[in-house]
Parts: structure tokens; C-alpha cells; sequence
């Protein structure tokens, strides 16, 4: 089964195919991995946006060696927070941003992880290069990489 963009639902051959038995995956690609994480978007009341950009969900994605649980929610609820602040403008009020946690672990270098993250299409099409590139990666406890950013709809030029 291909590999589609749950955003504009085309075939990305360049991450391989789900489900071949002749050719297994040797590990999951960073486009399986986000297709597979989060479903189709669920409609929301209230709209968040950055820029034009209606937000559904920001997702924080992770890469490299992990830091113990306390020390990530510590993080999330300081350098997140002020990151989401920062690009809405304004006040995150208990819980009315949804977001999400990938922890992509040591599946990637840095480098490879981040590189297929910012040509993969699920993203491109609904973000655009440019704000991705604007937001990370940052420096997490224990040396995690980390990439926050907003995921929706909308123009992105």
C-alpha cells in the first residue's frame, strides 16, 4: 500500500510502501510514522490560526536520545508553551491548543531524520517549508532534537 498524504492524499514512492511482504521495511520511515500517528483531522469549534494558517494541532516532534519523562514534561510545559505563544500572539489558555508528542527516538541522525521531515509532502502541503524551517530544531534536555509546529489548513504562500 502506498504511502499517501492524508492532506491532499497523493503517493509518496520516494518513503516506500506499507504492507509489501516482499520487501519489509527494515524500520519505519518519518512518513509512515506521522501518517500512522495522527488519523484525518477531526473538525474543531474554535479556530486557531498562524498567519492563515488554520491550526488543528501543533506536534512536537522528537528525535535522538529521550530524557526521562519528568524532565520532558518540564519542557513541554515551559519551552513549548512560550513557542506556541510566540506564534499565536497571544496566551495558551488551559489546554486550548491540542498537542501532540512523536517520539521518534534514535530511529534517525539528526540530520537524515530531519531532512526526509521537511521534504515529506504530509507537511509541505499544509505548512510550507519556511515556517517549519523558522521553528526548530531546538535543544531539548539530554540532547534531543526537537521540532515543534503547527499542522492544519490553509494558504501557506
Amino acid at each position: 500500500m502506498d504511502i499517501r498524504c492524508p492532506g491532499c492524499g497523493a503517493a509518496h514512492p520516494e518513503y516506500g510502501t506499507l504492507g509489501d511482504a516482499a520487501t519489509p521495511p527494515a524500520r519505519p520511515t518519518v512518513a509512515e510514522l506521522l501518517v500512522t500517528t495522527f488519523p484525518p483531522r477531526a473538525p474543531r469549534a474554535a479556530q486557531i490560526r498562524v498567519g492563515r494558517l488554520v491550526v488543528e494541532r501543533f506536534v512536537l516532534l522528537l528525535a535522538g536520545p529521550l530524557p526521562p519523562p519528568s524532565m520532558l514534561a518540564d519542557f513541554v510545559e515551559t519551552a513549548c508553551a512560550s513557542m506556541i505563544e510566540l506564534m499565536l500572539r497571544a496566551p495558551v489558555r488551559g489546554g486550548a491548543v491540542p498537542l501532540n508528542v512523536l517520539a521518534v527516538d534514535s530511529l534517525f541522525d539528526d540530520t537524515q531524520w530531519l531532512s526526509a521531515l521537511l521534504d515529506t509532502h504530509v507537511y509541505r502541503g499544509t505548512l510550507g517549508v519556511r515556517v517549519f524551517a523558522s521553528l526548530g530544531p531546538l535543544e531539548a534536555p539530554s540532547g534531543t532534537q526537537v521540532l515543534l509546529c503547527p499542522v492544519g489548513s490553509g494558504p501557506t504562500r
